[in-house]
């Protein structure tokens, strides 16, 4: 377990960083929309790759331990889209709100992809990294 003054800190800058997205200005929020779709619709499978760096603390300590709480959820929870919805934060600095507008904009069939590759990285990450759950203390499995 990380020290806990570091866990703190590492925390407060994570949510601080996903307010300032939220309360970016319009204009950055449209240019960041504007890439975030770029990237779901020519390269869906650089989405997955990021859920992969988010989940190996590419992003930082706390972003992981908020990607890996998530793979800890209850089977019920739409992990996936949770997932999605942090790598487009974290890469391209985009709200939710215009996340979840680019997902609504693509095809069924390309939707139906993006989960898959999604799939692939958490099966990836699951199989190389067994003990996650020890890592950020997130005890047995659901």
């Amino acid at each position: 377990m990380k020290d806990r003054e570091y866990v703190e800190r590492e925390r407060r800058e994570y949510a601080r960083r996903l307010v300032e997205i939220e309360r970016a200005s319009k204009a950055d929020k449209l240019e960041a929309a504007a890439e975030f779709e770029k990237a779901l619709t020519e390269h869906p499978w650089i989405i997955a790759e990021r859920i992969g760096w988010l989940l190996t603390e590419c992003y930082g300590w706390a972003e992981a331990e908020a990607a890996n709480r998530v793979l800890a959820a209850s089977k019920k929870a739409n992990k996936k889209a949770m997932l999605f919805q942090q790598a487009g934060r974290l890469e391209w600095n985009c709200p939710a709100y215009y996340i979840n507008k680019a997902w609504k904009g693509i095809s069924a069939e390309a939707q139906a992809a993006v989960k898959e590759l999604i799939d692939q990285e958490i099966a990836e990450y699951l199989e190389e990294n067994p003990g996650w759950r020890e890592e950020y203390n997130l005890g047995g499995e659901r």
